[in-house]
């Protein structure tokens, strides 16, 4: 059947020998015999979406077989111009590829700046070549720079393989000539721009026997030319990267450089970059994308150190960088160092601190923004991009340094200390990888930790998420053929939480908030890299304290010391007592250590250190109880004195003279000093049934015996209340852990507690054993009593503001159950304090308010959502919530 008028075009899967044309108008127009094609093949043909015919719907796209009568001239024209059209279009689509490559590898610059060098060269060349023939009488046409072929490219190869290498002064430096790798990348740039302008990958220069001979002989001559250049040799073998002093004095350095705000800013996040590229032997093309959503912490197992011994690491998370190019997830680990001045996790927490708390910097939007139009079904979340280290020069956080800063920040840095290295962003790469060698690392650990290229199927897919611990050990100055001496001494000291909570204040209230998105809406709001962040943070809130204590000890000239809350006498008082507990830990070690062998003292360093910093912890502890105690007597005893003189001052008689009067303890003797220094023990203490007194001591021993523990403010409390570990140096820290709960809580309402001790918590302390309050009966509470719950707490229990004051979200243990309640009650405290603030009411003026228009009955004839609390709860959303807000307006008390 014959086709009628069609206005579509008819595409061909291969450029067809006979061209077909369709006209706009009839009488230009070949016929054309269409028929349904029974075998479709490659040479088959289709029709646009949108031409019309007859016999059959077109719009499907069915195969038609097309019988073409013979070409005109017009057909074969405008045939040509449109497959030249589309060859200009891959063109471009290829280069604009091309490009972005060259973008994400961060290659742009260097690329665009050897053209630049090369184009000037060319047009000096073609100039001195004219001048020259004119002066010889002959003649010479010059020759553009572009484009680009390989001709052009042999002869300036040539001249930059011959010509002196430029110092930073602009002057060439006599003796000296590239190296093999400065004229690999000439060759690479200028191949570059030779693609972009024809889209042939035909005639690549390094194909070009010309260009090959100038390359081999280049390699050939390496050594030639560093023998005559001399600069190995009067660099050092390790000229390529720092030596481990270098980097000690470069990072303390940098970490007591005093300055304005900004400054210190820069400052520290070039510290920052400088600590971290070593310590996870990275590339400077994967340490300036690092994310604030790449952190996350994670536990490893010392199992030579005990069963449940574990060591937290810091995880950055990466899925490019210049190797990585197809979104793989690598895994960048690092521990935190023995020395805190070296330590890259204190320096990115440093980072952290001095932007929310030096520059004031704003908080990210951690809720998904769904009007995004960049949100996807979990909507938008822009705090995803935020860059840990970010470019100065911009105002968004988004923006990376970029690699052009990188080399100048590094190359100030090297010139300020006098380092002569030769790599720039790839130096801590380079230095990482020999340190770890050095330590004790193994060659496969080193490789894994740096992502260098080992193959089989195991590491590829099995062995990825596996840290190298023995590389991790060696980075952080600690023996990495051991892993039973890894001990950060400062890490026994807690701090106090009062100063955790004034750094990064606001965790608890995102945990919260986090937490109400979820119930709300579990599928969208889910968030694991907001988790891991946010208890990266909290664990961020314990280092910077730690290490900035340690180095307030040895180097109080530290600027960070002007900040709050390094400027507190809370602050003072806590790196006070922690360093000088740490200097004489360290001090006793050394000298236990050199009375064991070798092995031995590897073995038994870590343990020692905590022993010996608990033991000088308690005797400083008895130091202040035993003032304590002199000042209280004392006290008493005037004021007994005082007491029994009277008025009628018949009596004069001094606290010395009064029979029986409380005197001041003597000094500690040498044999309590000497059990204060002893490794701490838990005490038992008997408590006997109730019956008369006996000197029958085997009465005595018969007696019920029931363990207790003893606090340090001499508090005795139920075994169950406070279960101690058999261990001395867990011990230790469940006493400091009940010594700070007993600063916050009085002991009235701690015994009536039972508290697990959770290790692995980032604070190392007691997190309360927790149960929703109900009445008796199991019924569910009122309104009135989820109110007094959450403010004050009901009987001895916690309330739950004293609840998220002391542990924020962690007293919730991640129990669902607790979560989903902790959500549905939180929406009447929230109604009952927007009513407070709305119309200036008290809390039990609230209550009756809604006591009053909601009341809360159950039975069948009471509406579904005022049946009970719960159900009350389950209607509160933002609509309803705002009407029982509209109508608080309007009411009146009836009392």
């Amino acid at each position: 059947m014959e086709s009628t008028k069609s206005a579509g075009l008819v595409s061909v899967l291969e450029p067809p020998t006979v061209p077909v044309a369709v006209h706009p108008t009839e009488e230009s127009k070949p016929r054309i015999k269409m028929e349904p094609a029974p075998n479709f093949n490659a040479s088959t043909l289709y029709t646009i979406p949108g031409s019309h015919g007859t016999g059959s719907d077109v719009n499907s796209c069915q195969p038609w077989s097309v019988t073409p009568t013979a070409p005109t001239i017009w057909d074969l024209a405008n045939t040509a111009d449109t497959y030249a059209q589309l060859q200009s279009e891959v063109k471009a689509n290829a280069s604009a590829r091309q490009a972005e490559r060259e973008d994400n590898a961060n290659t742009h610059l260097a690329y665009s700046r050897q053209l630049k060098v090369y184009e000037d060269w060319w047009s000096k060349d073609q100039a001195r070549r004219v001048e020259e023939a004119i002066a010889n009488g002959t003649s010479y046409a010059p020759v553009p720079a572009r484009p680009i072929d390989c001709l052009k490219v042999a002869i300036y190869l040539e001249h930059e393989r011959t010509r002196m290498t430029i110092g930073t002064d602009g002057k060439p430096i006599p003796n000296t000539s590239l190296s093999k790798e400065s004229l690999a990348q000439v060759v690479s740039a200028l191949e570059s721009y030779r693609f972009e302008e024809t889209g042939d990958k035909r005639d690549r220069l390094r194909g070009d026997k010309r260009i090959q001979d100038i390359l081999a002989s280049a390699d050939q001559n390496e050594a030639k030319r560093q023998r005559e250049s001399q600069q190995l040799k009067a660099n050092g073998a390790h000229s390529q990267t720092l030596t481990r002093d270098e980097w000690r004095e470069v990072a303390l350095g940098m970490l007591l450089e005093h300055g304005h705000k900004k400054s210190l800013q820069i400052n520290i996040r070039d510290r920052a970059m400088f600590l971290v590229s070593r310590a996870a032997i990275m590339r400077g093309d994967n340490v300036r994308p690092i994310c604030w959503s790449d952190l996350s912490m994670r536990e490893i197992g010392l199992i030579n150190m005990g069963d449940d011994h574990r060591v937290k690491a810091l995880v950055i998370m990466s899925n490019e960088g210049k190797t990585n190019k197809r979104g793989r997830l690598d895994l960048h680990p690092t521990l935190r160092h023995r020395f805190p001045e070296l330590c890259p996790i204190f320096a990115i927490a440093l980072q952290l601190f001095s932007y929310f708390h030096i520059g004031n910097g704003a908080r990210p939007m951690f809720e998904p923004d769904y009007e995004s139009p960049k949100a996807s079904n979990v909507g938008f979340r822009s705090w995803y991009d935020w860059r840990l280290f970010p470019n100065s020069a911009e105002e968004s956080m988004a923006e990376s340094l970029s690699p052009r800063a990188h080399r100048d920040r590094v190359n100030i840095i090297k010139s300020k200390y006098n380092i002569t290295c030769i790599k720039v962003t790839h130096a801590g790469r380079v230095s990482g990888a020999e340190g770890a060698i050095e330590g004790g690392a193994t060659v496969d650990g080193t490789k894994k930790l740096g992502l260098w290229s080992q193959g089989g199927s195991f590491e590829g897919s099995y062995a990825s998420a596996t840290l190298p611990l023995n590389a991790m050990l060696a980075l952080a100055y600690f023996n990495g053929e051991r892993k039973d001496n890894y001990y950060v001494s400062r890490d026994f000291m807690n701090p106090p939480d009062e100063l955790c909570s004034l750094i990064f204040p606001w965790i608890e209230q995102e945990e919260t908030a986090y937490e109400i998105r979820v119930v709300q809406d579990s599928a969208k709001a889910r968030d694991q890299s907001l988790v891991n962040f946010l208890e990266v943070l909290r664990w961020f809130r314990r280092i910077l304290l730690q290490d900035m204590a340690a180095l307030a000890w040895k180097h109080p000239e530290v600027p960070f010391l002007r900040f709050a809350p390094f400027n507190t006498e809370s602050f003072r008082s806590f790196a006070n007592t922690a360093g000088s507990v740490i200097e004489k830990a360290e001090e006793d070690v050394r000298n236990n250590q050199r009375n064991l062998p070798e092995v031995l003292a590897a073995t038994f360093a870590g343990h020692l250190q905590a022993i010996h910093a608990q033991n000088h912890l308690n005797f400083q502890r008895l130091e202040t109880l035993q003032e304590n105690v002199e000042y209280q007597s004392t006290s008493m005893s005037h004021a007994l004195a005082a007491s029994l003189t009277g008025p009628s001052r018949k009596r004069k008689a001094t606290s010395q003279e009064i029979p029986g009067a409380v005197r001041s303890p003597p000094a500690p003797t040498a044999a309590l000093q000497a059990l204060a220094l002893q490794p701490a023990v838990a005490p038992e203490l008997t408590t006997q049934s109730a019956a008369p007194a006996s000197t029958n001591s085997a009465s005595t021993h018969s007696s019920a015996q029931v363990r207790t523990v003893v606090s340090g403010q001499g508090h005795i409390y139920a075994a169950h209340t406070f279960p101690m570990s058999s261990r001395p140096e867990e011990y230790a820290r469940q006493m400091l852990g009940i010594s700070a709960l007993e600063e916050k809580f009085s002991f009235e309402q701690l015994k009536y507690q039972s508290f697990d001790w959770v290790p692995t918590d980032v604070s190392h302390s007691w997190l309360p054993r927790f149960e929703w309050w109900k009445p008796n009966g199991g019924s569910l509470p009122t309104l009135a009593d989820v109110w007094k719950e959450y403010s004050e707490g009901i009987g001895h229990r916690f309330s739950i503001l004293q609840l998220n004051e002391q542990w924020g979200a962690r007293w919730k243990r991640d129990v669902r159950s607790i979560k989903s309640e902790f959500t549905r009650r939180m929406k009447i405290v929230r109604l009952i304090e927007g009513l407070m603030k709305q119309n200036e009411w008290s809390c039990d003026y609230a209550l009756e308010f809604l006591s009053s228009e909601y009341p809360i009955a159950a039975g069948p004839g009471s509406p579904s959502h005022l049946r009970s609390s719960r159900s009350f709860s389950d209607w509160l959303k933002d609509s309803t919530s705002n009407a029982v807000l509209a109508a608080s307006k309007l009411y009146t008390s009836q009392i």
